[in-house]
């Protein structure tokens, strides 16, 4: 196995928002516990999870297994966005990992990241991994875009970023005013839209470093909550992608409109 050497820009703050999920967020633990790069912090922010209790005894477990262990506690549920934000201005590293309690990691994830942060610096932002995608009923999707630079049209096109997947920088999600929490859902896909209109860059790992589940919990897919986030979207960013090139503009509406249409079908066939 390969030893990565560290150095103080190259330190992490795992960041992992929480509810009521305390054994998946306890898979999710132990996969990073078997990272090959161990200079990290872990920050757990619970978002006011009922079930006190079950959290206690994962928190006791893997504050004597990590060495740089926190959890947090929302005094209200705020939702992921809110929790993740808290997250990330209590880091103290210079590199957000950004993963949801319910996905978990291979073990050389982050290494193969910083290897790409160590070798440019300054010419790189937010690296992403390949993932596997793994609905209920065990059936695998793989994704592996190779989309790199700044690449705004292609982020138009399609979500393309896994989110457990994500390493970037903290003052970039500074500068960004990280997680809009207006938004119901497709929180991930306004930050990238808005990282990339900045002009920031991504590289990716052409590697499947990333497990990352649907429908471990209710699935939203075709829920108010994830229409209102691509009209939320569309609200948000379509004005500004028509103003910067039509293309672009026509490229963000088609996208979102396929999705609606698809939740449209899905839901009617459905009844």
């Amino acid at each position: 196995m390969k030893s990565f050497k560290s150095n103080d820009d190259l330190k992490v703050s795992i960041v992992i928002p929480t509810f009521n999920r305390p054994q998946l967020l306890d898979r999710l633990l132990n996969s990073i516990t078997r990272q090959t790069f161990k200079d990290f912090e872990v920050i757990v922010i619970d978002d006011a999870s009922p079930v006190v209790e079950d959290y206690k005894k994962v928190v006791r477990t893997y504050q004597t297994k990590i060495k740089r262990f926190r959890y947090l506690r929302m005094k209200d549920n705020s939702g992921a966005p809110q929790c993740r934000n808290k997250g990330i201005l209590a880091a103290k590293y210079p590199l957000i990992a950004l993963v949801d309690d319910d996905d978990d990691w291979l073990p050389r994830k982050l290494e193969k990241q910083l290897e790409i942060f160590s070798s440019d610096w300054k010419n790189v932002d937010l690296v992403y991994t390949w993932a596997y995608c793994i609905a209920k009923n065990g059936k695998k999707i793989l994704l592996k875009p190779e989309f790199e630079g700044v690449t705004l049209n292609d982020i138009y096109k399609e979500n393309f970023i896994p989110s457990p997947s994500v390493l970037l920088k903290k003052d970039v999600l500074i500068k960004l005013k990280m997680f809009d929490p207006s938004f119901p859902s497709c929180q991930d896909w306004d930050l990238w839209i808005r990282l990339f209109q900045s002009g920031y860059k991504c590289r990716a790992v052409h590697d499947y470093l990333v497990n990352y589940y649907f429908g471990m919990s209710n699935n939203i897919s075709t829920s108010p909550r994830v229409v209102s986030g691509y009209f939320q979207i569309l609200k948000k960013h379509l004005r500004p992608a028509f103003e910067s090139n039509f293309k672009n503009g026509f490229i963000l509406l088609n996208r979102c409109l396929t999705l609606l249409l698809k939740i449209k079908i899905k839901g009617t066939s459905k009844n």
